[in-house]
């Protein structure tokens, strides 16, 4: 069940409206982690499947390509974004066990920030 701001199709339903209630993902995968970005979602699923959602400007979704999407920004701009609006599963050869994320950032000076 999601709910929120849904301009990366981060809310998994096919769309990019946002939503003020509770609505179910309509997927019929059962997810036992779920992990949430800024604009995207990572979650496993019992058999420790990936599936990710939502922006992939980054690439942060793994799914090794990007996906051009014209949507509405937050400042009511149109603006072309890599995004992939419903759950979708990652070609993996190995199995996921945990999902983490996190935000990194590079100083002037070369070092890692977590």
């Amino acid at each position: 069940w999601v709910t929120g701001s849904n301009n990366y199709g981060q809310l998994g339903l096919g769309d990019f409206e946002k939503r003020s209630i509770f609505t179910m993902i309509p997927i019929e995968v059962e997810f036992i982690d779920i992990e949430c970005g800024r604009n995207h979602v990572l979650a496993i699923d019992r058999d420790h499947n990936l599936y990710t959602w939502g922006s992939n400007e980054n690439g942060q979704l793994g799914l090794g390509n990007l996906y051009p999407t014209n949507i509405i920004n937050d400042n009511n701009e149109t603006e072309l974004v890599q995004v992939i609006n419903t759950p979708t599963k990652v070609n993996l050869d190995f199995k996921i066990q945990k999902i983490y994320t996190h935000f990194m950032a590079a100083t002037s000076f070369a070092r890692i920030l977590y």
